[in-house]
């Protein structure tokens, strides 16, 4: 048993070496200053929370890697530290990342972070569309125009930004982003995550999870 114990830590210290390699190479390519650090275990301390309260940005593959902790999941990891979490879904082959986002935009405390978060692709991106649904159900809660204010605040910080304002027409609304999405060649769905409370999102289902489950494009996930 310890002889399969060594063996399989010494495969795992293996493949840990070739992916820190890989890391510095990319790094180096790109004149980015990094720090490659390696968490061998789901401690009591938490590590994979502890290394997160101390950057800008979660990335993280999607679904989660089978032999990863389920603490260490994407999910739990912006419900615990508030740092936005770049969802990548496997498969993923886009050349781009934030080059022509879509904002799912529902006017929420979570919707506005996500924004405030994705603010660097926002600066960077060729166009950014903001995404309305059903808005003329309630025009008390998004106001005047839906989406117009929010265009005009971006704009000012230099983006080009466009708004889409559509019917659900009785389909699910992760669907209608979703089809939106993919209908304008979207490169990131930037969300705010958990806008209802999160029992309410376990016991009835929500956006949120209908969108982690069947995105096909990377998310920028705030709350």
């Amino acid at each position: 048993m310890a002889a399969v114990v060594r063996q399989q830590r010494e495969a795992d210290e293996q493949k840990v070496l070739a992916a820190s390699r890989h890391f510095a190479e990319l790094t180096q390519e790109y004149e980015i200053s990094s720090e490659f650090r390696i968490v061998w275990r789901d401690s009591a301390l938490d590590d994979g929370v502890l290394r997160a309260l101390h950057c800008d940005l979660i990335v993280a593959a999607h679904p989660k890697p089978m032999d990863l902790p389920s603490s260490w999941s994407a999910e739990r990891l912006l419900l615990v530290t508030g740092i936005p979490v770049l969802l990548i879904p496997d498969g993923w082959t886009g050349a781009t990342i934030g080059d022509a986002p879509l904002i799912a935009w529902n006017r929420s405390r979570e919707a506005r972070r996500a924004v405030n978060d994705a603010l660097p692709f926002i600066n960077m991106a060729a166009k950014v569309t903001i995404l309305t649904i059903d808005s003329d159900r309630n025009p008390g809660h998004y106001g005047d125009d839906p989406g117009t204010n929010l265009a005009e605040h971006l704009t000012r910080h230099g983006a080009t930004v466009e708004v889409a304002k559509l019917s659900s027409d009785g389909s699910a609304i992760a669907d209608v982003i979703l089809n939106q999405a993919a209908a304008q060649n979207a490169d990131l769905l930037i969300i705010g995550a958990y806008s209802h409370p999160r029992t309410t999102e376990i016991l009835f289902g929500g956006i949120t999870r209908s969108l982690l489950s069947a995105a096909h494009l990377p998310l920028l996930l705030s709350r």
